[in-house]
């Protein structure tokens, strides 16, 4: 989050940097110079604060998620209860299986 903030800033100093190398390089004129790095300073302050503004939303989406995904965990807990060697006996062999209704085994906390 600490790296969106900054964006706009970093955009500028290193857009004017470029600038000022590039015409001291090139020996421009300084009233044309400092006029570029005035408008070069307006433009990338514009787009800093833009892209910085729709990373934050898109984070603030991406956290929003998260948190949803964790409330929405559940907890299911069936409680089958178990069976003695007397009850197994006297399954009848050929019907071993028994209906059980879910609701019954659910156990709200």
């Amino acid at each position: 989050m600490y790296m969106i903030k900054i964006i706009p800033y970093a955009l500028v100093i290193i857009g004017l940097i470029i600038n000022l190398i590039a015409g001291l390089y090139f020996n421009s004129n300084f009233i044309v110079l400092m006029l570029k790095s005035i408008v070069l300073t307006i433009s990338l302050t514009t787009c800093g604060i833009l892209i910085s503004d729709t990373l934050k939303r898109n984070y603030m989406i991406n956290v929003n998620k998260q948190m949803n995904e964790k409330k929405q965990s559940y907890n299911f807990e069936a409680y089958i209860p178990p069976i003695t060697d007397e009850e197994f006996a006297s399954l009848n062999k050929e019907d071993d299986f028994q209906e059980i209704n879910p609701a019954d085994l659910y156990n709200k906390k």
